[in-house]
């Protein structure tokens, strides 16, 4: 999260909170064989959501440190749009191009996602209207993220809540390190040309290739769902569910 939260705005979706921080990086005078470069806007996204397992016991009395007892980092999305200035200048040119910016971030209904772009525009509006007239390049940061606050005497009602979480996000959620490890491998001794092949790399199966087999008996090349799990903790095929990856702290507050 933000360092200083006075420096980030705020606004609430209950039981959510996002944040979000506008930042001028610079701007800056690019040179090329077209003298008549527009001027432009480069604009960089980072997204992540945050679970807040809280004490139930809390109240207004403590600060927010102290109500939290968990944190868990789920989803991280980085992404980053260039836009003409002039562009940026007509609200429902530069609208349409930040909805499209924000589209994958789970704030799980369209009204959210135009209600973000539609503050946030006016934060970015008010330092691109500052750029220097010698400058073509502006270069800004919209840092976000969100909160979903649960209370820890119901922790099955946290994993439905997680899990749910989980699907309208389209599952992109790693698988533990312990999960990925147990898994059996083998190495194919006698091959046979059936036209059997990995379905992430797509290249088929051959004599010596080493696999690695799901719990679901779908079998794929070692290296290959190493890296799938280590950002999806669901079978390529069939949507099998590993264990998702959570931090020991979380584990243990919700045995």
């Amino acid at each position: 999260m933000f360092n200083n939260a006075k420096d980030a705005f705020q606004f609430c979706i209950f039981p959510k909170d996002l944040y979000y921080k506008v930042t001028k990086v610079g701007e800056e005078s690019v040179t090329c064989n077209d003298d008549h470069r527009p001027r432009q806007i480069n604009i960089k996204f980072s997204y992540k959501t945050i679970f807040d397992l809280i004490d139930p016991t809390y109240n207004e009395l403590f600060s927010r440190n102290q109500q939290v007892v968990a944190e868990i980092k789920i989803r991280k999305i980085s992404n980053s749009i260039c836009i003409e200035y002039d562009q940026f200048l007509d609200y429902s040119k530069a609208q349409e191009i930040l909805l499209e910016a924000v589209k994958t971030w789970p704030l799980h209904s369209y009204q959210n996602h135009l209600f973000f772009v539609q503050t946030v525009y006016f934060s970015l509006m008010e330092i691109a209207t500052g750029m220097s007239p010698t400058h073509n390049l502006l270069l800004l940061r919209v840092d976000a993220y969100l909160v979903i606050h649960h209370f820890l005497d119901n922790a099955s009602g946290f994993r439905q809540v997680l899990q749910d979480f989980i699907a309208e996000s389209n599952g992109v959620v790693p698988a533990t390190d312990n999960s990925i490890k147990s898994l059996k491998r083998k190495r194919i001794q006698d091959y046979i040309n059936d036209g059997e092949s990995c379905s992430i790399c797509l290249n088929e199966f051959s004599q010596g290739s080493e696999v690695t087999c799901m719990p679901c008996s779908h079998s794929f090349h070692c290296n290959c769902i190493d890296k799938w799990l280590r950002k999806n903790h669901t079978c390529p095929l069939c949507r099998f569910e590993m264990t998702i990856s959570i931090d020991a702290s979380t584990k243990s507050a919700l045995c």
